[in-house]
């Protein structure tokens, strides 16, 4: 439910934002939505929903473009780019914030050639295992496996993200259940 309060929230805040620019100087050739990964993924996803109801709403022909590769760096590049229009957007991760660390030169600066519109989302990171990995079995705190790893200790306790991992799984075979 609150992943749905975000999606609105988000979609709201970018038709607020590029709506009354479109009123006062909307390009007249279609906006590319620039998405820099594969077809079919979350991104993609996320962006030809956004895409369907900007349209609508601005009444301009939104095309969605997949520009996969490098991390992300190919798509993120090409908007970073283009000309300053509005006639094209990203949808991205945070890859393109973390890309500016692990790329001696990953082709844009975030901070000089893009702008940050609005946030249409969040997606928790897990660390998932085989239930056979013994080491795992008690939370990597606790386990051989990670006191023998040098580094930070999580700060979380592994039954914390059990807990919510068991929930996740269980509300999705609820919701593949209810549309079978």
């Amino acid at each position: 439910m609150r992943k749905s309060y975000v999606f609105v929230a988000g979609l709201a805040g970018i038709l607020a934002a590029v709506v009354p620019a479109a009123a006062q100087s909307w390009p007249d050739k279609p906006v590319r939505i620039v998405v820099p990964y594969g077809p079919g993924g979350p991104t993609d996803v996320i962006a030809r929903i956004l895409a369907d109801k900007l349209g609508v709403r601005s009444k301009q022909s939104i095309v969605i473009e997949n520009r996969p590769g490098a991390g992300s760096n190919i798509g993120t590049a090409a908007v970073a780019r283009a000309a300053p229009d509005g006639a094209m957007l990203l949808v991205n991760t945070s890859a393109v914030a973390v890309n500016q660390t692990l790329f001696k030169s990953p082709g844009y600066d975030a901070v000089k050639e893009l702008t940050a519109v609005i946030n249409v989302g969040q997606s928790p990171n897990v660390i998932i295992a085989s239930k056979s990995l013994k080491a795992m079995r008690r939370g990597p705190a606790s386990s051989t496996m990670a006191r023998r790893a040098p580094g930070p200790r999580p700060t979380s306790p592994w039954s914390t993200c059990s807990r919510c991992w068991r929930r996740s799984m269980s509300a999705m075979s609820r919701s593949r259940a209810a549309t079978r």
